[in-house]
């Protein structure tokens, strides 16, 4: 995990699971990348999996698998679109 990346879009924030309930108690909390609490913004979980499953299948392009050189190849992002932390 890069607590300070260059590129903001793959800073940690947090986000709720279920954008419906209006608080992030610990069980409609979750840690992700900007990028995807943006993408997710107030989408259903399925309809989010959709657009992973979609973005995940995109072909990165030759020569630029990475974000910069202190950022993840663009699979190692997109898993940071599901990664949850238990309070």
């Amino acid at each position: 995990m890069y607590l300070r990346p260059t590129n903001k879009l793959l800073q940690r924030s947090p986000d709720r699971i279920d954008s419906k309930v209006g608080d992030y108690g610990p069980e409609n909390f979750q840690l992700v990348y900007l990028a995807c609490n943006f993408g997710k913004n107030n989408a259903t979980e399925s309809q989010f999996d959709e657009w992973l499953q979609i973005v995940k299948s995109a072909k990165e392009p030759a020569g630029d698998n990475d974000g910069g050189d202190d950022a993840p190849g663009n699979s190692q992002a997109l898993n940071g679109c599901n990664f949850s932390v238990s309070l």
